[in-house]
């Protein structure tokens, strides 16, 4: 369970980073578009960065947080983009549209991990601190010796597999003795 939790976290990260660059290579092109001082936008791009950088599937305050970020850069990006419309190929309404799409999906996938995360408490599955979910070759296997069942690590579970019988090389027909094979059977 912990894997997906993480790999919620991970898109929203992906997406505060996303906006935020949106945002900052669309800044120059359009602080004259709009009724915020300069100020305003560098301050977002910094919040972004920083919820991004602190999301964490472990802190539930901090996904809390990425709701609320991703609730209000959606109605702030929605607004703008309706209110100041004035055709559909114009940049300040592509950018306002394109973050209030992206903060919607940061919404919905900030609203999957909180799920994620209380079904997880709800089933007793035991979230771990380490952030290592990125090794598929790690296998746990219960030690047989002891008694209060710690766990023995097992890098590479194929080390234990049994090696396989080689055969003895066959002859792999050419093209074109295959050829010579098609054809009579054709015949």
């Amino acid at each position: 369970m912990r894997s997906v939790i993480q790999r919620y976290t991970n898109i929203v990260r992906k997406l505060f980073l996303i906006c935020g660059l949106v945002l900052l290579v669309t800044l120059p092109f359009l602080r004259t578009s709009s009724s915020w001082e300069i100020f305003y936008p560098i301050v977002l791009i910094l919040a972004l960065t920083f919820f991004a950088g602190m999301t964490n599937p472990k802190q539930k305050h901090i996904i809390i947080g990425d709701i609320v970020v991703s609730v209000l850069g959606f109605a702030i990006f929605t607004y703008q983009a309706i209110m100041k419309f004035s055709g559909f190929f114009d940049l300040f309404f592509i950018t306002n549209f394109s973050l209030a799409v992206l903060f919607l999906f940061a919404f919905y996938w900030s609203i999957k991990t909180i799920r994620s995360l209380g079904s997880a408490r709800g089933l007793d599955v035991k979230i771990d601190e380490e952030e290592d979910a990125e090794d598929d070759d790690v296998e746990e296997k219960p030690t047989h010796g002891s008694a209060h069942g710690s766990k023995e690590i097992i890098i590479n579970a194929t080390e234990n597999a049994p090696i396989p019988e080689v055969k003895p090389h066959k002859h792999i027909p050419t093209e074109e003795e295959r050829r010579k094979l098609r054809f009579l059977r054709e015949e």
